[in-house]
């Protein structure tokens, strides 16, 4: 799917495609080319949501309505346990609720819940939840600021 996504220019003939695979996409969301992932069955995106990255998502990624991953953001479901000598793999899903942003290079890691409304910068990456209309930044990501809800 990596050299078929880099020869189809058409965002909408690309979401296709990956709906074909198995994406549950909603209402006018797009998978921009480019994007990768490992276990398209596993993914189901909301309303309006646009997408760009590589998405390991065997343990499974719920992506919310509104939602814009800029470029180049990782979403990774999976691990291995570290302590075991046999370092089995670990699957956990992952949550991004409504009206998020994801900026460029933003990594969430696995079993993450990215609450309603939150910012991610670029660069972060993300190994626990975050709150709903707070904004993340920094390895590992911390709060820096929250968004303000106009009335």
């Amino acid at each position: 799917m990596p050299i078929l996504t880099q020869i189809v220019l058409s965002v909408r003939v690309n979401t296709l495609l990956w709906r074909l695979l198995g994406v549950k996409i909603g209402k006018n969301s797009v998978i921009r080319p480019g994007t990768v992932i490992n276990a398209p069955f596993m993914v189901s995106i909301g309303e309006d949501s646009i997408i760009h990255g590589h998405l390991k998502a065997r343990g499974g990624i719920s992506i919310g309505n509104h939602v814009e991953f800029v470029e180049n953001v990782m979403i990774s479901t999976q691990s291995h346990n570290l302590k075991s000598p046999l370092f089995e793999a670990i699957y956990q899903p992952v949550v991004i609720e409504d009206h998020c942003w994801l900026s460029i290079n933003s990594i969430v890691l696995h079993g993450v819940t990215i609450g309603e409304g939150a910012v991610v910068a670029a660069g972060a990456v993300v190994t626990q939840n975050v709150a709903a209309w707070n904004i993340v930044a920094g390895v590992p990501a911390k709060p820096i600021d929250k968004r303000v809800l106009l009335a």
